[in-house]
């Protein structure tokens, strides 16, 4: 079951795990990857997450860009479509269960439209990162609409504002916001079975908008706003908000009242951010576990140039120690490559090279670390004198 936010009608993303072992996925997307929590060891982790940056070229020119290192490395290239039509049949193959397409913005790839009706012929669990900006063309909204019909399809549509002029300044361009609104507007129409969400990062900047992105969100029939902060390169570090601005932000989502009812989008605010916006409580990003064995055992990236390089961890694609394999030299699921990829798990270092990292897998890793600790304490309870 979830735990419930201070604020009533307002869901955090944290997961309290109870004694049966099957993961809530739609409450808990740090856990959409597994069917249930893990009773062994990583190796006994099977692959079970896949994401595939389509492309590393974009419209947009964010100043802030998280992923801008691992598109520099990659050139800015793209997969070729062989390559993620290949890939994809051998993840569904293996059993794979959750298919991420990310970017760059992957809906700028040439053959994005049958690629994601692929990806849905082939995998249960489909979901699509997006800036939005094309959303409003036909051949890539009617391809998601056909692709959620065959398998079950999300979308976040990260937009970050909540009016033209700060979306076209915090975004670099011009003019892109009403064809984003009418995207997914013309997307829900389609097909209300494809889960619509909007991504809202906070900073000074947009902090006053969140109130018309709430409302833009409910227009166009999304399911959820998540409202997060901005971070610094890899996830490293918080962008702060001034006292003032951490407080008008934290009533305006109590002035929201409660959601996901009547047809509003709900609210998912972190517990930690939450904390942060009442108290300026910073998040506590230390690594106590191992659990990001668990994480790199289950999940993979594989990003540009054209045939693919394999990476351990999506936060630092394009760092050389979360090198998996360039699949040029070593093909998706060879024994070669299989023999890496296991290699690769336990080259993260969770307390040095996490230990600043906000994580979006942070509160998954902790509920994977608690069911496992109840686990090793099982055999001692059933030991113990007076126990039946």
């Amino acid at each position: 079951m979830m735990h419930r936010s201070s604020l009533p009608g307002v869901s955090t993303m944290t997961m309290q795990v109870a004694a049966a072992p099957r993961a809530d996925r739609a409450s808990h997307p740090g856990l959409a990857e597994l069917d249930e929590l893990p009773t062994g060891g990583p190796d006994q982790v099977p692959l079970r997450s896949l994401t595939l940056d389509l492309t590393h070229t974009r419209q947009f020119k964010c100043p802030g860009c998280i992923e801008r290192w691992a598109r520099a490395r990659s050139r800015f290239t793209t997969l070729s479509s062989e390559t993620v039509r290949r890939l994809i049949a051998q993840f569904s193959q293996q059993g794979g269960a959750e298919l991420l397409l990310y970017g760059g913005e992957p809906t700028t790839h040439p053959q994005f439209g049958s690629l994601m009706e692929f990806a849905a012929q082939q995998v249960r669990c489909v979901r699509l990162v997006t800036n939005g900006a094309l959303l409003y063309r036909p051949t890539v909204a009617e391809a998601i609409a056909r692709a959620g019909d065959q398998a079950q399809v999300s979308v976040r549509v990260s937009l970050n504002a909540g009016t033209p002029q700060t979306h076209d300044r915090l975004h670099g361009v011009r003019g892109f916001f009403p064809r984003i609104v009418q995207g997914m507007k013309q997307l829900s129409q389609l097909n209300p079975q494809v889960e619509l969400g909007v991504s809202f990062l906070v900073e000074e900047a947009n902090a006053a908008e969140l109130q018309q992105a709430f409302q833009i969100a409910e227009e166009v029939g999304a399911q959820y706003l998540w409202v997060r902060p901005r971070t610094g390169l890899h996830g490293i570090g918080l962008v702060p908000l001034t006292k003032p601005t951490r407080l008008r932000l934290w009533s305006r989502i109590v002035a929201l009242g409660p959601a996901g009812s009547l047809g509003r989008p709900r609210l998912r605010v972190d517990r930690w951010f939450e904390a942060y916006l009442q108290a300026g409580t910073q998040p506590d990003t230390t690594k106590p576990y191992a659990c990001c064995y668990y994480c790199a055992a289950s999940r993979l990236v594989i990003a540009p140039p054209e045939l693919g390089v394999a990476w351990a961890c999506a936060y630092w694609r394009g760092h050389h120690r979360f090198h998996v394999a360039d699949l040029a030299l070593a093909s998706f699921g060879s024994a070669q490559f299989e023999e890496r990829r296991r290699a690769a798990i336990y080259r993260v270092r969770p307390g040095q090279d996490c230990a600043e990292v906000i994580c979006n897998r942070h509160e998954g890793n902790l509920a994977i670390q608690q069911h496992l600790q109840r686990l090793q304490q099982r055999p001692a309870q059933a030991a113990s004198p007076g126990q039946t």
